[in-house]
């Protein structure tokens, strides 16, 4: 188990479109709309409106070119050549690939989410959404909910703004805003989620990010329990930013994921069997709600990750 935990960190950390396609490049375009910080203290309301207002121009995401680097502790990884799709709200699909063979496969659509990881276990494990949205524990292998993934890429759901605390971090001269959230998190322990937002005006900056951090810690400790950082960005347009680099770390496995998105495509209309699990032949897929194989009624042998 040890030896595949970093796939588990990538899979959790990474879970309407349009009908015209942009392909980003580094672009330093400065028409960006004025950004939340303009020399005064912003309201949670306008922090609020910055990341919706960005997550309506970029309904989906495609990349076929993303480089991904993972380190365990002192160890460093081989990179793989991953893809990644997303479309709001909640489709989602990577896939990696190793001397040409399937190595992961990690996916989301409206009613669940799955994954794969071939080194880990042969049997595909999925959830239910609705074990979710009921607030029910699950036991998942990470530390935190999939709706999470596309909030770091921008396209997430971030309103109502009563959901927030503001804390500004700085006295004179503040450096840093943080949009802090209470909730729970999906083994039903509570959590609090931090987006951590530079103080000063970057958007005339092409590739220095407005938003720095997403954090998750522990409600009763302030441990970390997991953190995306954004290293860079991509500005296209007005209101069109998306990750172009960024740092995703577990801190209780010690693992560290860097993405670099190369050419990533926006609101193109992706095919909807992208996001559609098909199960595995010759293993049973195992559902994370009941931890027993699919279809399988109640009372026969669970059957678990090794």
């Amino acid at each position: 188990m040890r030896y595949v935990i970093p796939w588990l960190g990538l899979g959790g950390l990474l879970l309407a479109a349009g009908c015209t396609n942009t392909r980003l490049g580094f672009i330093g375009r400065t028409d960006n709309p004025p950004p939340p910080v303009s020399g005064q203290t912003p309201t949670v309301a306008a922090l609020v409106k910055y990341m919706d207002d960005n997550a309506q121009h970029v309904r989906s995401l495609r990349c076929d070119d993303v480089d991904l680097g993972v380190s365990h502790g002192i160890v460093t990884l081989a990179n793989l050549p991953t893809t990644l799709a997303c479309q709001q709200p909640r489709n989602f699909r990577m896939s990696a690939k190793l001397a040409g063979n399937d190595e992961v496969d990690l996916g989301s659509n409206d009613q669940e989410f799955w994954f794969w990881i071939r080194k880990m276990d042969p049997h595909q494990f999925f959830c239910p959404y609705q074990v979710l949205d009921e607030k029910r524990p699950v036991r998942l292998p990470f530390p935190f909910q999939p709706s999470w993934v596309m909030e770091t890429l921008g396209m997430g759901s971030y309103g109502p703004p009563e959901r927030y605390q503001l804390v500004v971090e700085g006295n004179r001269e503040p450096t840093r805003y943080k949009l802090i959230e209470h909730t729970q998190g999906p083994q039903g322990n509570k959590v609090r989620k931090v987006i951590v937002f530079n103080a000063r005006d970057q958007s005339r900056s092409p590739g220095s990010p407005q938003i720095t951090d997403f954090l998750l810690l522990d409600d009763a400790t302030g441990k970390e329990l997991c953190s995306a950082r954004i290293l860079e960005v991509y500005r296209e347009g007005p209101g069109v930013v998306v990750p172009k680099r960024l740092q995703l770390h577990w801190p209780e496995e010690k693992i560290t994921l860097t993405l670099r998105l190369s050419r990533p495509v926006i609101n193109a209309q992706l095919p909807g069997p992208l996001f559609v699990r098909r199960p595995l032949a010759g293993q049973p897929s195992i559902n994370l709600a009941t931890g027993r194989p699919e279809g399988q009624p109640s009372g026969l042998q669970r059957v678990g990750m090794r």
